[in-house]
C-alpha cells in the first residue's frame, strides 16, 4: 500500500508492481479508482486509457504500467488500485491525497480605511479518500515553526472541521508574515503548503499588493513534492528487484 500526498497542479506517479516483464504494452493492466467505498471507476482497461474518465485528458501510462496524472486537482484525491490479469489478490493500492489551500476573503474597505483592521481568513484542506481526517491533524504554524492555537499576535485559529482548517491573519504595512498549513499524522508532517501576507497599502497610503494578485500571497507547494516521480520510479526498481508487496509506503 502506498500513500502519496501531494499539491494541486503537478504530475504524479502512481507506482504498479504487478506487472509481467514479458507484458511491454500492459495488455494486461487495469487502473481503478474510487473516491469512497460506494462506487468503482474503470480508468484504464487491459492498458488503455478509458475515454469515459473524467481525468482521461490528463491520464497515461508509463512503460512499466504505472499511472500517470498530470496537473492533479483535488477531485483527483481517493484510491487508486492497478490489478493485473484481473487478479485482485495482486492489487498494487495508491492513496492519493492531496492539500488544498485558498484565501477566503481580504475586506478592501478595511484595507482602505485603516489596516490595521484589514483581516484574511486562510483555509487549508486535505481531500483524500473516503474524506475523513483525524481531530487537529492540520496545524498552522509561523515563520519560527512555533504552532498557532487559539488567538494571538495577528493572528486567530478558527479550527478544524472534518479536513478543513481555517486561520485568520491580519494584514500589516512594516513587514510581511509567513504562515504554514501542516498535514500531520502519527509519523509526523506528510505535507506542508506556505502562504505569505503582505498589506496593500503603505504606511504613506500608496497602494501595494493585494493578497491574492501576487505569487507572493498564494500558499506554494512543497518542495519535496517536486520529486515524487523521481523517487517513485526508485522505489518501483527497488521493489520488483526484491520482488516484495505489501508495505507502507509513504512517497512525498
Amino acid at each position: 500500500v502506498y500513500h502519496l500526498y501531494q499539491r494541486p497542479g503537478v504530475e504524479v506517479l502512481l507506482p504498479c508492481l504487478q506487472v509481467s516483464l514479458s507484458d511491454t504494452r500492459c495488455s494486461g493492466i487495469d487502473w481503478l479508482y474510487n473516491k469512497d467505498a460506494s462506487k468503482t471507476f474503470t480508468d484504464v482497461r487491459d492498458g488503455e486509457v478509458q475515454r469515459s474518465s473524467p481525468r482521461a485528458a490528463r491520464l497515461s501510462l508509463h512503460t512499466n504500467c504505472s499511472l500517470i496524472i498530470n496537473k492533479i486537482t483535488a477531485e483527483d484525491a481517493g484510491r487508486y488500485i492497478c490489478r493485473y490479469l484481473e487478479k485482485s489478490r495482486d492489487d498494487t493500492q495508491v492513496f492519493l491525497n492531496i492539500l488544498t489551500s485558498e484565501q477566503i476573503h481580504v475586506p478592501l474597505f478595511a484595507l482602505l480605511t485603516d489596516i490595521t483592521y484589514g483581516e484574511v481568513t486562510l483555509s487549508c484542506s486535505m481531500f483524500k479518500h473516503k474524506g475523513q481526517c483525524e481531530t487537529r491533524s492540520l496545524h498552522w504554524v509561523d515563520e519560527t515553526g512555533a504552532e498557532l492555537d487559539g488567538e494571538g499576535d495577528g493572528f486567530k485559529y478558527e479550527g478544524q472541521t472534518n479536513c478543513v482548517s481555517y486561520l485568520t491573519v491580519k494584514l500589516q504595512t512594516e513587514h510581511s508574515r509567513r504562515y504554514t498549513c501542516q498535514y500531520v499524522d502519527r509519523a509526523g508532517v506528510k505535507i506542508e503548503a506556505h502562504y505569505s501576507t503582505v498589506s496593500s497599502v503603505s504606511p504613506t497610503g500608496d497602494t501595494g499588493t493585494i493578497p491574492g494578485e501576487d505569487s507572493n500571497t498564494h500558499m506554494t507547494e512543497n518542495a519535496v513534492n517536486t520529486e515524487q516521480v523521481q523517487r517513485s520510479e526508485q522505489t518501483i526498481k527497488h521493489d520488483e528487484s526484491r520482488g516484495q508487496t505489501g508495505r507502507e509506503t509513504d512517497i512525498r
